[in-house]
């Protein structure tokens, strides 16, 4: 999905897209289908994140660089008291000092809402807005599968659903996800709904964080399995048998 949003050749000059970022690192093993590396394609995805953050981290706060001290929107301790900006008179409620504020002061505050001047769309703009919303939900759902937190998966399950059906070239996951929310909310039983939400990870480490989908263990073993029987078919001479006890030792194999 991150692809199919993000993911363009034609922005290899506009820097912050995640071609120019992919052209900048040199990644060049990250290409425009990223099954074709598997590995290489998150681990990039998980630095371009990285990148966004740490940038406006910087930009929020002032800093010239990591190493620099803020010099804008620090923590400011919270009080029970509401001060007027201009006499610095203290209220306890906040209408009470909008009023005032209007009254003696003649100020009111502007309402972006309220503002009817024709508003240019800033495409740089909604393009790290979605880059971070799309890259913080990914970061999101890996950190639950690692912790093996099922109920997390679900509920961002939500939000994947949206992005999905916008998609056009993703309408099989839209219905995929679809099926399985509504499964786990009203078509399962209670007892098959909890088996459901937190019987898909696998931990072999015994780590908190560990974790990995289930179906790429099953991939894992598929792998495993046909890498034992492939010297056996290369002479086309396979049998039932033979497949059959390759697939009792696979287990075994795996492990190894």
């Amino acid at each position: 999905m991150c692809w199919h949003q993000l993911y363009n050749t034609g922005l290899g000059r506009d820097i912050g897209t995640l071609y120019a970022a992919r052209n900048a690192i040199s990644a060049r093993n990250v290409t425009v289908d990223p099954r074709n590396n598997f590995y290489a394609s998150p681990e990039f995805l998980n630095k371009y994140t990285a990148a966004y953050l740490v940038c406006g981290a910087l930009h929020h706060f002032g800093m010239a660089d990591i190493n620099g001290q803020p010099t804008k929107n620090m923590h400011v301790p919270l009080s029970n008291e509401y001060k007027c900006r201009f006499c610095g008179k203290a209220y306890k409620m906040p209408t009470a000092l909008v009023k005032h504020e209007e009254k003696i002061h003649s100020f009111k505050p502007e309402n972006p809402e309220e503002s009817t001047a024709e508003v240019t769309p800033d495409h740089v703009y909604n393009y790290m807005r979605k880059s971070l919303a799309l890259c913080m939900l990914r970061r999101n759902h890996d950190d639950a599968i690692s912790m093996g937190d099922g109920s997390r998966v679900i509920r961002l399950y939500k939000f994947f659903l949206l992005y999905y059906k916008a998609t056009p070239k993703t309408p099989k996951y839209a219905y995929g996800t679809f099926e399985t929310l509504a499964q786990v909310m009203c078509l399962l039983t209670p007892r098959m709904s909890h088996r459901l939400t937190w019987n898909r990870f696998v931990n072999y480490r015994g780590k908190v964080n560990t974790n990995f989908p289930m179906d790429l263990d099953i991939e894992h073993q598929n792998k495993a399995f046909k890498n034992d029987i492939s010297w056996i078919s290369r002479g086309n001479n396979s049998t039932y048998n033979k497949q059959d006890m390759f697939e009792l030792y696979r287990g075994n194999s795996s492990r190894v």
